[in-house]
């Protein structure tokens, strides 16, 4: 009879818990005026703000290029004649050169992600391919290798992206086999202590959708073969490693995921004439609990290289094809709708 009953109560816990996590709403007051700001929204220009615009020296034409600014520094991963390398600016945009080689040696890379910054002037290049992890470190405006580690504990996490955040390195996945996990949480020794968020899709498509918040970070569902979300849902993660809460939403064709700098609205841009350089986008507005709040659409601000680029954060991202010299100009702006912070100021 006991065990029956202790049976009955660890059921109970965790649908209790499990309920608890999908149903859990963060309290969001939205007054008036701010509704009457989010509704007025016609354009991108209406809530992004140009932060910074940055002339990047030795641009290579032609390259597909994946930036993330760093504090001092704007890193990238650019993919030219089938090969990616990684290279790094200063924040005036001079050309701190390429980071490592293609190979399989020490300092070098097969499949390389964007750096992600654990120091002012330290840096982490984590190769998919192979499965190593590199240290590399800016010294008198040089980059030095550090170091080169295995990490056979993450051969098959199919990692995408990655970002370090209060002391710990976290490794999203946007791809890999059913029962696979989406994120990888690692201390600051770069040792694996969690893995979460289990995979219950086959990704046909690979969307790097994540958006950090000040407590957490936010991202979308698998994607199927149609361009779309196996479930219109989106995963809040704490930096701890634990799922938060599973956002419901009322639309799949996301391609990309902001959060605005008040931490209470998301902006994502539908996948509906994406890839259509001269076709206005589809962009949505919900609050962080998922819920609708307005529709537009228009263009974006710079006719960017491959559309808006990788941000982990409230920016957004659009670089120019570069000139004749080399040259391409940077854009970063920051997502504002003018609302109050997420519980006050």
């Amino acid at each position: 009879m006991r065990v029956k009953t202790s049976v009955v109560v660890l059921l109970v816990v965790i649908l209790f818990t499990a309920c608890s996590q999908k149903s859990e709403e963060v309290d969001i007051t939205l007054t008036k005026e701010e509704r009457a700001k989010i509704e007025s929204v016609d354009s991108l220009e209406d809530i992004l703000q140009l932060q910074e615009t940055i002339t990047l020296k030795h641009v290579a034409e032609g390259a597909r290029f994946s930036l993330v600014p760093y504090g001092d520094y704007i890193a990238a991963t650019r993919l030219k004649n089938g090969d990616f390398t990684v290279h790094l600016w200063n924040r005036k945009g001079d050309y701190l050169g390429q980071v490592g080689e293609v190979g399989k040696g020490p300092g070098e890379y097969m499949a390389p992600l964007e750096p992600a910054f654990i120091g002012k002037d330290s840096f982490v290049v984590f190769d998919r391919a192979l499965a190593t992890m590199s240290l590399y470190k800016v010294e008198n405006g040089k980059i030095v290798f550090i170091d080169q580690e295995n990490r056979n504990e993450l051969f098959d996490a199919y990692v995408d992206t990655m970002f370090a955040r209060n002391g710990k390195l976290y490794m999203i996945s946007y791809s890999g086999p059913e029962g696979s996990y989406r994120v990888y949480t690692l201390n600051n020794e770069l040792k694996l202590i969690k893995k979460s968020l289990r995979r219950k899709y086959v990704p046909q498509i690979a969307f790097l959708t994540t958006t950090l918040g000040n407590k957490s970070f936010y991202i979308c569902e698998d994607y199927a073969e149609n361009w779309e979300m196996y479930r219109p849902v989106v995963y809040e993660i704490g930096f701890s490693g634990k799922v938060l809460r599973t956002i419901t939403i009322p639309h799949k064709d996301l391609s990309n995921i902001h959060l605005d700098k008040s931490q209470k609205v998301f902006l994502s841009m539908s996948t509906k004439n994406s890839f259509e350089q001269k076709s206005p986008k589809t962009y949505y507005l919900y609050d962080v609990n998922g819920k609708p709040l307005h529709e537009f659409t228009g263009f974006e601000p710079v006719e960017s290289v491959g559309g808006s680029l990788q941000s982990h954060d409230s920016t957004l991202l659009f670089m120019e094809k570069p000139n004749r010299a080399g040259e391409a100009k940077l854009y970063i702006y920051e997502l504002n709708i003018g609302l109050e912070p997420l519980g006050g100021r």
